[in-house]
């Protein structure tokens, strides 16, 4: 295990739970996103720092951040503070930028990215591939890894179309020095073909689906006596 991210759910007292895609998009609208987005990342390193002090193996949260969040005046600051109170090492912190920030600003995205990695954030570029807004500005980002997309993973096996895409983005991932990460890995078949392929690492519900903290917590003590095993 490498990271965990953290997912955002809303658990509705009449409703049940009601999923991502239909309350984002209003946090997004309202302008929301950025408060609510700044208590997700707060909780999601004060977590993480809890399962280490409870003797846990450390491992990378990652978080995602909205083009919203990003543009906000003093975010390195709001961040380095969150990291402050919490107690969490910045190393242990990782941004994921989705495809629309790329719509942004060039020079003001890059402002504000070389100031996370000032702190010692890692910052990544989340379901690449899906658009082309990243591939003009791929170069000019001082990111520092590239999370493929699962719908070309999920279809390599059945589309030679998809395997060279995957095959051409994890090129040029690494031509750029990045860290280069298969999302959607849910079989071991896919497995095999993104470790064949030269993926760096994986993420999928082949190694889990997304659960609550108490149950990632069993699976970080797990975790914590095989790296002591080892």
């Amino acid at each position: 295990m490498r990271a965990v991210e953290a997912l955002l759910r809303w658990r509705h007292a009449v409703r049940g739970s009601v999923p991502p895609m239909d309350f984002i998009p209003l946090l997004e609208e309202t302008g929301l996103i950025v408060s609510v987005g700044e208590w997700v990342l707060e909780q999601s390193c004060a977590q993480m720092q809890a399962w280490i002090d409870e003797g846990m193996a450390p491992v990378r949260m990652a978080v995602n951040l909205s083009p919203r969040q990003l543009m906000v005046p003093g975010l390195g600051r709001i961040v380095r503070g969150i990291l402050d109170r919490t107690g969490l090492q910045p190393e242990l912190l990782e941004l994921e930028l989705t495809e629309t920030t790329a719509s942004l600003t060039m020079d003001a995205v890059i402002e504000v990215l070389h100031e996370l990695h000032a702190i010692g954030i890692t910052t990544a570029i989340d379901d690449f591939g899906i658009g082309h807004s990243w591939l003009g500005r791929l170069r000019h980002f001082p990111v520092q890894t590239l999370k493929i997309d699962r719908s070309f993973i999920q279809g390599m096996d059945q589309s030679a179309g998809d395997r060279a895409i995957v095959e051409a983005l994890v090129a040029l991932g690494h031509a750029l020095g990045l860290t280069v990460v298969a999302e959607g890995v849910e079989r071991e078949r896919d497995l095999d073909l993104v470790r064949e392929i030269g993926c760096d690492l994986a993420q999928g519900y082949y190694y889990s689906p997304a659960v609550d903290a108490t149950t990632m917590a069993a699976m970080m003590r797990a975790e914590t006596a095989h790296r002591a095993a080892a």
